[in-house]
């Protein structure tokens, strides 16, 4: 479960980055500033979604989610709890 916990913590964070992102250059292409604008929250998640599910950066997206993913199960296994007690 904790495991679970992990990797939907990292990928709402994800999330939530690429949201900011995507807005962050939309918006400049019209000639604002991101910081010009008062966007709740909700809405980086939101805008987050055609960086998921775009065919042209589905591909990386998945990749990057796989990452987390491998990252979540390293620190949560065995291997990193040796290497941490072979240094002490």
């Amino acid at each position: 479960m904790k495991l679970l916990a992990t990797f939907v913590s990292l990928s709402g964070i994800v999330a939530y980055f690429a949201g900011w992102l995507y807005l962050y250059y939309y918006l400049l292409f019209f000639g604002f500033s991101i910081f010009e604008v008062e966007v709740p929250f909700h809405f980086f998640i939101v805008y987050s979604f055609p960086v998921f599910f775009t065919p042209l950066v589905a591909s990386d997206a998945i990749f990057y989610l796989l990452l987390a993913a491998l990252f979540v199960v390293f620190f949560n296994s065995n291997i990193w709890e040796k290497s941490r007690n072979c240094r002490e």
